[in-house]
């Protein structure tokens, strides 16, 4: 059975990391690499990605996860 642990991304802020371990969590990084995982832990497939529009009053704001295959349309 594999321990519980947070599960950062590549790149997340060296300081939160020093931080959830600070209050008691075990981190582990993710692989950088989207091939299937070699640890129980997983690559950045692992994390969802998205794309999102946002209504404002006067137009829309829209973003798309470059991680992933995908774009943010509207019409």
């Amino acid at each position: 059975m594999v321990e519980p642990a947070i599960v950062l991304e590549k790149g997340t802020a060296p300081d939160v990391a020093v931080e959830l371990q600070r209050r008691g969590h075990r981190i582990v990084e993710t692989e950088s690499t989207f091939d299937p995982a070699s640890t129980p832990f997983g690559s950045q497939l692992n994390f969802g990605g998205a794309q999102m529009i946002y209504k404002l009053d006067h137009g829309y704001i829209a973003a798309s996860d470059p991680r992933r295959d995908g774009q943010a349309v509207g019409f």
